[in-house]
């Protein structure tokens, strides 16, 4: 199967040399994948087009003037339970436009009455890069994930941290079970040439898991009524 044949992906950030998303490709009935790195969503669409829904960990939609949280962000903390740290707050929009850490974070104590945890800044990278591609081609194909809101939906419960072995164990369980065996096995030969973690790659298979239920109709959304940004792009985590 070539990549024109996939019709879904499901892509995290990742930390490699190749680029900065990891993205597995499917066809919708979970029998053949491929694992690719990419340096923006624009290569990843230009280089599978027939992909229908890609599924991203990546904040769509950014608060701005009044708006200052997400209820996306506050009702998905509130879904994970005890994997509520792992749902930053998407910062306001303005502080795309921040030259430094120094400088966002004081834009942001300015807006939160606080601090913007240095992590969080260094998601802004790929905060723009998804910002300017839905913003030019719009909402259609491109959906905002959380892993840990996928899995909680998987599972009907909380996980233990992806970064322990029990944690990654129960995500391979549930991948497993949720998409399909050969899907998983392909997805793990093929990282070792991708550079990615492995907690990365059961990220982007959750996003993947996602994307086919946004495909067949059958997905979910936090909030029921998600809210516009000043882009007009929905503020909402699929999954």
């Amino acid at each position: 199967m070539t990549a024109r044949e996939f019709t879904i992906a499901g892509v995290d950030g990742c930390r490699s040399k190749r680029g900065q998303w990891l993205a597995v490709l499917a066809d919708a009935d979970f029998t053949v994948s491929q694992v690719a790195v990419h340096h923006s969503i624009a290569s990843l669409v230009s280089s599978s087009p027939s992909l229908r829904v890609i599924g991203i960990d990546i904040p769509i939609g950014l608060p701005s003037g009044k708006q200052k949280f997400r209820q996306c962000d506050l009702q998905a903390q509130e879904a994970v339970g005890p994997r509520r740290s792992s749902v930053f707050l998407t910062p306001p929009r303005v502080v795309l436009d921040a030259p430094d850490y120094p400088t966002a974070n004081e834009w942001v104590n300015q807006i939160w009455g606080k601090g913007f945890n240095l992590m969080a800044f260094h998601l802004l990278k790929r905060i723009r890069d998804v910002d300017s591609y839905v913003r030019a081609h719009g909402q259609g194909m491109v959906k905002e994930i959380h892993p840990e809101v996928c899995f909680k939906a998987m599972k009907g419960g909380s996980l233990e941290s992806k970064k322990t072995v029990e944690g990654l164990a129960q995500r391979l369980a549930l991948l497993t079970n949720s998409t399909s065996k050969a899907v998983v096995n392909q997805s793990e030969r093929d990282r070792y040439g991708s550079g990615a973690k492995l907690d990365d790659l059961y990220d982007a298979l959750a996003a993947l898991w996602t994307a086919r239920r946004i495909l067949e109709g059958n997905s979910k959304r936090l909030p029921e009524n998600p809210e516009k940004d000043a882009e007009g792009l929905l503020m909402e985590i699929n999954y």
